[in-house]
């Protein structure tokens, strides 16, 4: 009876000095960044109209192979400009508040990658002399997206741990380690700028990248 009175007292003296639970923290932090793009990539649409679809249809043909030689001096090759199958089928208009048809046309879309956004003014102003050419609209990226990604992941983890520290401090308690990190919200954003070839004439001004992370962190407290 004796032993089983030091056993219960020694589990006491170190529940008491060691808690079973000590209680934990849960944070959340964030990092954005805006970062000058690499990389430009314009959608374009050739279109054309014509009394039968096979003549449509060569037109744009046409056009496409025209206006891939054209942005060959801008360092524009076969593996920086993708076009997809042809459309075709009836093009139909308005004329004194009727349907009309007008002919048949053909359209291909375009997607050109220029890996040198210095020469970016150039290739819209040769894409303006195309009649039969329409941008669409211009994406900017960054190459290394990765890399921005990451260096972003690591400044939220550091904030959430400074930010753990300081509230743990005002409770008069010590932080410990992470015991659950989750990457609430991680995203790049490409600036998309919509351009018309009336638009050609103004500067090809571009805007950042935003690489932002989210973070979610739960630390133990001592």
């Amino acid at each position: 009876m004796k032993n089983l009175s030091k056993t219960i007292l020694v589990a006491l003296t170190l529940i008491a000095t060691f808690p079973l639970f000590a209680g934990s923290i849960t944070v959340s932090a964030s990092s954005e960044a805006e970062i000058v793009p690499d990389t430009a990539k314009l959608i374009l649409q050739i279109r054309a109209i014509e009394k039968r679809t096979n003549f449509a249809r060569d037109n744009v043909n046409r056009t496409f192979d025209r206006l891939s030689f054209a942005l060959r001096p801008f360092g524009i090759s076969a593996k920086n400009i993708e076009k997809s199958n042809v459309k075709q089928g009836d093009d139909y208009g308005y004329a004194n508040s009727k349907r009309v048809l007008n002919g048949q046309y053909a359209s291909i879309d375009v997607t050109i990658y220029v890996d040198k956004l210095v020469s970016l003014q150039k290739i819209y102003d040769q894409i303006a002399t195309f009649d039969d050419v329409r941008l669409i609209n211009t994406e900017f990226e960054i190459v290394n997206q990765q890399a921005q990604e990451d260096n972003q992941l690591i400044l939220a983890l550091k904030k959430a741990k400074h930010k753990a520290k300081i509230m743990a401090k005002a409770y008069q308690q010590t932080l410990g380690r992470a015991i659950s990190i989750v990457e609430v919200n991680s995203q790049t954003m490409p600036f998309v700028q919509s351009r018309m070839l009336s638009d050609s004439n103004e500067e090809s001004g571009y805007e950042s990248v935003t690489v932002k992370v989210q973070v979610q962190v739960e630390f133990n407290l001592n």
